[in-house]
């Protein structure tokens, strides 16, 4: 249990420091230790690319380890115990997309909003601290019912800034990257 707490501890100040970088690069070897003791089945590995509509992103993408296949954003829950979404309505919040509390790496908060009066199951987005509201998990996410559910117990994922979109040098989308502590992931750059 032990070596769990610690690989967890060291991956998430590996994160927060990454998150004072714009365009990370990810050191080679930073491994989160899964409870069992086996060794991680999956790595997240630092990308970037263009999209046919002139988006650039930069961030992580998951591979599988066995035959070496990236998956998915939408397929990774069931077989890594992460979910990922696309932060809904960061446009409309141009402040908090712009700061560095939302750069790729940093961690975020989600929190429930059960009297929003669009959605009483709204998950906002905020920085760490809690100072910069920059959107919401999508209404129709799949994960998101599960997610709300686990926060309210006390047992929600960490939560991470794995991607970000770009057009013209400024940040136009966001998707994060929410982590269970079981997570069978390793990190290394690519």
């Amino acid at each position: 249990m032990l070596w769990v707490v610690l690989g967890v501890v060291l991956f998430v100040l590996f994160i927060l420091a990454l998150g004072s970088q714009h365009g990370t690069q990810l050191p080679d070897g930073v491994l989160v230790e899964i409870p069992n003791g086996s060794r991680p089945t999956h790595d997240l590995r630092s990308r970037e690319y263009d999209d046919d509509d002139g988006t650039r992103h930069r961030g992580f993408v998951l591979y599988r380890r066995k035959g070496n296949q990236r998956l998915s954003w939408g397929g990774i829950a069931g077989e890594t115990n992460c979910r990922a979404f696309n932060v809904a309505g960061a446009t409309k919040y141009p402040e908090a997309l712009r700061s560095p509390d939302f750069n790729v790496g940093r961690e975020v908060t989600l929190t429930p909003e059960p009297d929003n009066p669009y959605d009483s199951k709204a998950l906002a987005v905020w920085n760490r601290a809690g100072t910069l509201h920059v959107g919401y998990i999508p209404r129709k996410a799949t994960g998101r019912w599960t997610i709300l559910n686990d926060i309210k117990k006390g047992e929600g994922p960490r939560t991470f800034v794995a991607n970000e979109g770009l057009r013209s040098g400024e940040r136009v989308s966001l998707r994060l990257l929410c982590v269970y502590p079981d997570a069978p992931i390793f990190v290394e750059s690519r």
